[in-house]
């Protein structure tokens, strides 16, 4: 029992430096439509890096919020990609070097 114990006690210690090896952000932003200014819902936001690949979709909320969690700190710039189904209807350049990031709110 003692054995396993320690050995779950040094997991813990393993993990946990390798956690803050790799800091990562969290990224919020809020989509409206420029026409009425009102929030849009259910649009599908993704984060893009040439080095890291395509993130898990964000869905924007009634609100026209999405958020993103856990995303690596960056050197070079993510792609922001908006879509409306399948139809890409944005995408720009976003520099992710601190750890939370609010985007200025987005009118398309």
């Amino acid at each position: 029992m003692r054995l396993i114990l320690i050995g779950y006690v040094c997991w813990l210690l393993s993990t946990g430096a390798a956690w803050g090896q790799n800091p990562q952000a969290e990224i919020q932003g809020q989509i409206s439509s420029a026409a009425n200014g009102r929030a849009i819902a259910g649009l599908t936001v993704f984060l893009l890096h040439p080095e890291i690949g395509r993130s898990r979709p964000a869905i924007t909320d009634p609100y026209g919020t999405f958020i993103f969690y856990a995303i690596p700190l960056m050197p070079s710039p993510y792609y922001l990609e908006v879509y409306w189904g399948q139809q890409l209807i944005y995408r720009d350049t976003l520099a992710v070097q601190q750890y939370r990031v609010l985007l200025p709110p987005l009118q398309l």
